[in-house]
């Protein structure tokens, strides 16, 4: 019994001094490949590149063919028009919108392009339209702040603009 213990002891001593090896530092994304990486914010429908788009998890290589060639999108509604004739489920339709969007001009966006925004319902689409006309996206950030916290504000402002007044 005495071994075991010296045993279990030794191991306990040679655990506790030996140092653990330093963790590999991330490799940075090599040079082609930088322009995948991307903010929180959904990508532009209008703009982004095919192979990006079709990186998307919720977006198939076949839908994000369509987006590119539907392009020029006005507003959300058309670029929904093209991705419903993929995506059916609405829950499907929001994960791809995460991911890949056309952004609401907050001062002129129509009702059924604000509610395209995952996650944004009737009472949220009231508040955005009541604070119209915005002038800055300051002022967007206080108004919208609120309703919701820090990290839902940040995600719905990356769905949203204001053009040059």
């Amino acid at each position: 019994m005495k071994s075991i213990h010296a045993l279990l002891f030794g191991a306990l001593l040679l655990g506790a001094c030996a140092q653990p090896e330093p963790e590999a530092a991330p490799e940075a994304p090599e040079a082609e490949t930088q322009s995948a990486v991307r903010s929180s914010a959904p990508l532009d429908a209008n703009a982004a590149d095919l192979e990006v788009i079709a990186a998307s998890e919720a977006v198939s290589d076949e839908l994000a063919a369509a987006i590119v060639e539907g392009r020029p999108y006005a507003d959300a509604t058309e670029l929904d028009a093209v991705v419903s004739g993929f995506v059916a489920d609405e829950t499907l339709r929001d994960a791809v919108y995460a991911d890949v969007f056309v952004p609401v001009e907050l001062n002129s966006a129509s009702a059924a392009a604000i509610l395209l925004i995952p996650g944004v319902g009737d009472r949220m689409l009231h508040e955005f339209e009541e604070y119209r006309p915005y002038v800055s996206i300051e002022q967007f950030r206080r108004e919208i702040g609120k309703y919701v916290d820090d990290a839902e504000l940040a995600r719905l402002e990356g769905y949203v603009y204001l053009a040059d007044n």
